[in-house]
């Protein structure tokens, strides 16, 4: 993990990771954030104060230029709220998280609204028959035919050799 941060957050190698992330897809790369938060946060990553704030303030920095929504998990909200040492910083933070919030219940409040407004045909479930439930059907009715055929022949051949016998 801390690779990942020295190479992805840090840009170790030099290579413009943070530009070519911004220009191309900055989401990506606040996931990536947010993934590293989440293995500090459940125990998978030992990672000292300083990494995991300059982790929480990328990801932050991130999410306030590109207007990206917060990570759907409110304890690691919390814990990136608690990492971030830049009053503004966390002031932003807290906002998107209300924005999205927002978002959330405007968005119910549509869906809620369009399920009322529907209207006409509606869909009942149907129940596709079962073609070998069928077949096993028909295989029964056929054996008790031909086991029925076999005993009448069975018994019609005792009664034959009873008259012959008389």
């Amino acid at each position: 993990w801390q690779e990942y941060k020295e190479v992805y957050v840090d840009d170790k190698l030099k290579l413009g990771t943070q530009d070519f992330f911004e220009k191309n897809n900055p989401s990506a790369l606040h996931k990536m954030t947010g993934i590293m938060l989440e293995s500090v946060r459940k125990g998978f990553w030992k990672a000292d104060q300083k990494t995991i704030e300059d982790i929480a303030r990328n990801h932050v920095e991130l999410m306030r230029k590109f207007d990206l929504p917060p990570v759907d998990n409110a304890k690691l909200q919390e814990m990136i709220k608690n990492a971030l040492k830049d009053p503004e910083l966390r002031k932003s933070f807290e906002k998107q998280i209300q924005k999205s919030l927002e978002l959330k219940k405007t968005h119910a409040a549509k869906m809620q609204q369009m399920e009322k407004e529907i209207s006409g045909m509606k869909l009942k479930e149907q129940k596709q028959e079962n073609p070998e439930g069928d077949t096993a059907s028909a295989l029964k009715i056929l054996g008790i035919i031909i086991a029925g055929a076999i005993l009448a022949m069975f018994i019609g051949n005792i009664r034959r050799k009873k008259k012959l016998q008389n």
